[in-house]
């Protein structure tokens, strides 16, 4: 396991921006989670893993997050060196990148709660708990439950705090 893997949240059109201007890759690495096509030609020379699931939480729908999907992410980044900057990415980069940005970082050792906490994400409670799970994390279906319902709450007091002013 590797706890000097520097996690990034990222919509990936953004993430292909950037690489456009990135000279070197060395310590770069990106996992894509979209059911969108992928922008191969962009990605040359860069070590990421694409795995296409859509943002939904129904288990039983063909394109939810599958268990082994979750093992690809979890070797992947097994075999990251040291140093690493991994860009997780998906379309708004707020929903799926999120929850396994936070499973990863439970994983890793470093601290998850900065994405619960941030409002500006919303993880996919399947997503991370399917990561989490795969990542042999103590982590329950209520636990997710409760970290999203934390999340939303979070946002709902932000909210209620801008409009009151």
């Amino acid at each position: 396991m590797n706890d000097t893997i520097h996690i990034h949240i990222c919509p990936i059109k953004e993430f292909y921006l950037w690489v456009e201007q990135m000279e070197d890759y060395q310590r770069v690495a990106a996992v894509l989670c979209t059911t969108n096509d992928i922008e191969y030609y962009k990605l040359t020379g860069l070590q990421y893993l694409h795995v296409s699931f859509a943002d939904i939480t129904d288990e039983a729908r063909l394109d939810a997050f599958r268990p082994e999907q979750a093992t690809r992410i979890r070797d992947f980044v097994d075999n990251l060196l040291d140093g690493t900057d991994l860009y997780l990415c998906c379309d708004s980069g707020e929903s799926r990148s999120a929850a396994l940005a936070s499973a990863l970082m439970h994983y890793l050792g470093q601290d998850e709660m900065i994405v619960w906490k941030n409002i500006k994400y919303h993880p996919n409670q399947l997503t991370y708990y399917i990561q989490s799970i795969a990542c042999g994390l103590s982590i329950t279906r209520e636990d997710a439950q409760e970290l999203a319902e934390y999340n939303r709450a979070l946002f709902h007091k932000a909210i209620s705090r801008q409009r009151n002013g």
